[in-house]
């Protein structure tokens, strides 16, 4: 079941997205994984991945975000200081550790984190490292 979180009816040049896959250490896609979008200021919005693996949050006000996903069977990751400008559309890739009844020795990683809109609303930006969960430092973008 796919979820996007909506979060307000301001317009589309004032509020940014965030769109985003879930996979496992094997780069299968995770179906029903809880994705939490929470603000610095405490606002929660939540997701549910569909049977592509995929998730979204539509009309997010700018602002600096953590984001956090789970899944039965599955290590609990979190993203600090995703960052959404007005306007723009982030990308993220999310891999998933454990799972599948199988052992696995890796950690929850953002394989691919990609940051799209126009000049004006502040460049194209991406973020093509892996960074573990433990991992505080945030992606830098080109404005």
């Amino acid at each position: 079941m796919s979820s996007t979180a909506q979060a307000g009816s301001a317009g589309q040049s004032d509020t940014g997205s965030i769109t985003g896959n879930v996979v496992n250490s094997e780069l299968f896609v995770v179906t029903g994984a809880n994705i939490t979008l929470t603000s610095a200021a405490g606002k929660t919005l939540t997701a549910e991945s569909d049977s592509s693996g995929k998730f979204s949050f539509t009309d997010v006000p700018p602002g600096t975000y953590t984001l956090h996903v789970v899944h039965s069977g599955f290590q609990s990751y979190e993203l600090k200081d995703v960052l959404v400008r007005a306007g723009n559309e982030s990308q993220l890739y999310v891999q998933m550790a454990g799972g599948g009844g199988t052992k696995s020795t890796s950690n929850n990683k953002v394989l691919l984190w990609v940051v799209i809109g126009g000049a004006a609303a502040g460049g194209i930006g991406a973020y093509l490292a892996t960074r573990g969960s433990s991992s505080s430092t945030s992606p830098s973008t080109t404005q």
